[in-house]
């Protein structure tokens, strides 16, 4: 099996390995196509079109590139259960996305990791069946892939792989994003820093010749926020469907009369949300019942719907003979510092294995100093 992708070239699948090939073909694997990477961002980036699906396999691809660089260290302890496990758990990681990425998350509460390991704990999924037929029904397995996947494994390396301040997860993402938003932030060497990847004292360590990567890497994560994670429009976006929502879930409460099939939506509503009705929820189904909503009696929602079908003008001033014309949406403020904060370790040229804020004033500043500022601030979008 290979997958012909636009950042990593060639992703090849061993038609050998069955369990891999098998958990791709799965339904709740597939449903990734129909969940956008960035959300609402092609609103303001109309080439944002991306999916899960293809991050997830890019994930896994650059995971297998990273422990076969691992493994030529002395110091990589890891069981071929674990190995395995791990492998499982990159492909997998994102399985508990839900429609429109984190703007509906933030809005029903619910936490897309804890449904990436429901979807693999639930004994009703085709993920968890087939994951216990690799163990010969041992829920060992299973229970090491949900570990990684919640970042609670007793392998700290390999979990630092898959969650830390440089891992395979930001390495796919920050360049797939980039690319498909047409923009050049996110840009950096991946291949560079896996292959001066090796290990200290179980934990991962990085060359000394891979410190202008790491620095790029780091840098380029600051810059896509900046531009486009925290972009202003796309922001106002999400706040407009955040209204949406509200008013939707008032009209619920209040037992209005909806014209729109809003069945698929009801447990999100109700709050009685588990796994069979979760995986039901994707993109497409999502906005087919946006569309819907253009046509109700609740002239509110109706509104709303249209001004987000039709991706309604988004502008920061407004003559007040015009309001009228426009939705008006609040900016919550807020800071994002998190650039780089898990450590991480340097193996310089004479051996000693040093905090890479110590060797570059670039990250000593990131560390201390980088933020990005929201305004609070108010946005209209034109209805």
């Amino acid at each position: 099996m290979t997958f012909r992708d636009i950042i990593h070239g060639d992703i090849v699948i061993d038609d050998s390995d069955d369990l891999i090939v098998s958990l791709i073909n799965t339904v709740e694997f597939q449903r990734l196509r129909k969940i956008k990477q960035l959300g609402l961002t092609y609103k303001v980036f109309p080439t944002a079109e991306h999916s899960r699906f293809t991050h997830s396999l890019g994930v896994y691809h650059l995971a297998k590139k990273a422990i076969e660089t691992l493994e030529k260290c002395d110091e990589f302890k890891a069981s071929k259960v674990e190995k395995r496990a791990f492998l499982v758990a990159c492909l997998l990681h994102d399985l508990g996305h839900g429609p429109m990425s984190h703007s509906a998350e933030n809005f029903f509460k619910y936490s897309h990791e804890a449904y990436s390991c429901a979807i693999v704990s639930e004994k009703s999924t085709s993920i968890n069946q087939i994951l216990l037929k690799e163990s010969d029904g041992n829920e060992d397995f299973v229970k090491h892939v949900v570990d990684f996947i919640a970042k609670t494994h007793q392998n700290k390396m390999l979990v630092s792989l898959l969650s830390s301040s440089v891992d395979v997860d930001r390495m796919d993402y920050l360049l797939r994003d980039s690319y498909c938003c047409g923009v050049v932030y996110g840009n950096s060497e991946n291949e560079r820093i896996i292959n001066f990847m090796s290990i200290h004292n179980d934990q991962l360590v990085f060359d000394e010749k891979a410190l202008k990567s790491i620095e790029d890497f780091i840098m380029g994560r600051y810059q896509m926020f900046s531009q486009v994670y925290l972009n202003v429009k796309a922001l106002a976006y999400e706040q407009l469907l955040f209204m949406l929502l509200q008013r939707l879930k008032k009209l619920f409460v209040d037992k209005y009369q909806f014209k729109t099939d809003i069945t698929k939506l009801l447990p999100f509503l109700s709050g009685k949300l588990n796994v069979k009705s979760y995986l039901k929820m994707n993109d497409y189904v999502f906005m087919d019942i946006v569309e819907g909503l253009i046509y109700e009696d609740d002239e509110i929602i109706s509104t709303y719907a249209k001004s987000f079908e039709r991706n309604g003008l988004v502008v920061s001033t407004v003559n007040v003979d015009e309001l009228d014309r426009y939705i008006e949406v609040e900016i919550k403020g807020g800071q994002k510092n998190a650039f780089y904060n898990d450590p991480l370790y340097i193996k310089r040229k004479n051996g000693l294995i040093v905090p890479l804020e110590d060797i570059s004033q670039l990250m000593e500043f990131s560390k201390k100093e980088l933020k990005i500022t929201v305004e609070e601030q108010v946005i209209y979008i034109e209805k």
